[in-house]
């Protein structure tokens, strides 16, 4: 497609320059110390059938200047003057040296994500050169330097034809994202972006300069969603908020938002672990101490929190498997107790279950029956887990919006068991939702009710339409469909909803 590229990244060519084994060029430095007495380092086994094979001293390697040493994951390695050569039983042994031995050092050796030689470095057109690893392979050229290619990525840019493909070669390593976790590399004739959930996508030319200007993966299209393909006149390349058309005639471009969700918290196709595996201490709640209640044989009337008659019963358990007496439930405790479950399982977060562009329409319906899938769950208090371990108001709606590919941040799963943490109250306040009158409420929006005492935000369900809502809605009670009262026994409705998907 006609049109400049522009990167996103400002290269600085270090004109470092890698040679072919075979070639007549002096030895280059390994940037190690030549011991006094080199001769004595005989290279012997595989190592020194390939150093053999490949000119002995004669060839860049030079002369040995080690004897053979282990490495990392089983190997070994023995240095030239010119070139350390890299052996494991599964790749055989290889030299590396030059600017590509060097981009393999910065990304970690054979411990790192490229793992050992495969290949020989071998040439490529336009004088570059290229070496492969068991994990992806570094290219060079003179203008460009090196850098590796590896994982989804070089996956796309394979499919895309390497360095004789549209992309041509590498101008940046992977780089991390700030936006979902997401992973960018520059090409000179484009881009690949890789996000959970979407994979890697090429962005180019014309349509990638349009969508720059809309700010990236981080602005308003989001993330791509598909490669650059032809439509009727030109070309398109499809977002997860919306489409770039470029008009072959013309060279221009056009820029369609299908889900301007504007200063509201945006969807996500991914969502970061959160902390887990936390030990269950005196006034935490949830899932996890239900377990724990049921396994030391108190009442299903007990309140799900480790206060007053639970925490007696687990310092009693601790005392007579003579384990310290803390009334803390930490994984040793746990396990002893003989619970089946992840000691972790307070960190489980549903899976999305969305696509990347679908729409707040298409969120909202799978919000809602996710929630669905809990109807009949049993309350428990400070639950947000899996359907089959119980759930509170709060966690119900947690899991729905994952689900449907929202994460509220700061308020997460993990913090939700947590002392005198109100998840309600936290999305009520959250300043990335948009919050609207409870007369304008619709299927889908977020309903909040405040307790008459305190006036404080106590509950919250989900609407579906119709004057009716998905709650969990006590000690006493397991998930249903009920109508949206005023009233609620002492809580009353809140004056304004939360529309999470916009």
């Amino acid at each position: 497609m006609p049109g400049r590229w522009t990167s996103r990244v400002a290269l600085t060519v270090a004109g470092a320059l890698s040679v072919g084994l075979l070639g007549a060029v002096a030895p280059a430095s390994t940037g190690l110390p030549t011991p006094a007495h080199a001769a004595t380092c005989t290279p012997s086994g595989d190592i020194g059938a390939r150093w053999r094979a490949t000119g002995a001293e004669r060839s860049v390697a030079g002369a040995c200047v080690s004897g053979e040493f282990g490495v990392g994951r089983g190997g070994r390695a023995q240095v030239f003057q010119g070139a350390t050569f890299y052996w494991s039983p599964a790749t055989g042994a290889h030299p590396v040296f030059g600017a590509i031995r060097e981009e393999w050092a910065r990304i970690g050796w054979e411990n790192g994500p490229l793992g050992f030689p495969t290949t020989e470095e071998y040439a490529v057109r336009d004088s570059g050169r290229v070496q492969r690893f068991e994990g992806g392979l570094v290219l060079w050229t003179p203008a460009l330097g090196a850098h590796e290619v590896r994982g989804a990525i070089g996956g796309r840019y394979a499919a895309q034809g390497w360095e004789n493909g549209p992309l041509g070669f590498p101008v940046t390593g992977e780089i991390a994202l700030a936006t979902d976790g997401g992973r960018l590399q520059d090409f000179q004739g484009g881009a690949v972006y890789w996000v959970e959930g979407i994979g890697a996508k090429v962005v180019r030319g014309a349509i990638q300069a349009a969508w720059g200007q809309h700010g990236w993966e981080a602005g308003a299209l989001g993330y791509p969603v598909t490669d650059e393909h032809d439509v009727p006149g030109g070309k398109r390349s499809d977002f997860q908020r919306g489409h770039i058309t470029w008009d072959a005639t013309t060279g221009a471009t056009e820029v369609t938002i299908t889900d301007d969700t504007g200063p509201w918290l945006r969807p996500t196709s991914w969502h970061p672990a959160v902390p887990s595996c936390r030990p269950i201490e005196v006034g935490y709640n949830g899932s996890r101490v239900k377990l724990v209640q049921r396994r030391l044989g108190l009442p299903a009337s007990e309140v799900e929190w480790n206060k007053g008659t639970t925490t007696t019963a687990v310092r009693d358990f601790q005392r007579s498997a003579r384990l310290p007496v803390t009334g803390v439930v930490d994984r040793t405790t746990w396990e002893r107790l003989g619970i089946p479950e992840d000691f972790c399982m307070d960190g489980w977060q549903h899976p999305i279950e969305v696509a990347p562009n679908a729409v707040a329409a298409q969120r909202a319906e799978k919000m809602i029956e996710v929630a669905h899938r809990y109807l009949g769950t049993e309350y428990v208090w400070g639950g947000a887990g899996p359907v089959g371990y119980g759930t509170d108001c709060s966690g119900l709606v947690l899991q729905s919006l994952l689900a449907a590919g929202l994460s509220p941040r700061p308020v997460t799963v993990d913090k939700h068991p947590l002392v005198d943490y109100r998840t309600s109250a936290e999305l009520y306040a959250h300043g990335g939702l948009r919050h609207l009158p409870l007369a304008q409420a619709q299927r889908g929006d977020l309903v909040f009710y405040t307790s008459d005492s305190t006036g404080r935000i106590v509950h919250v369900a989900i609407a579906l339409g119709g004057g009716k809502m998905i709650e969990s809605p006590n000690q006493r009670g397991v998930v249903r469909v009920v109508d949206i009262t005023t009233e609620r026994g002492a809580e009353t409705v809140a004056p304004t909803v939360v529309r999470p998907f916009n």
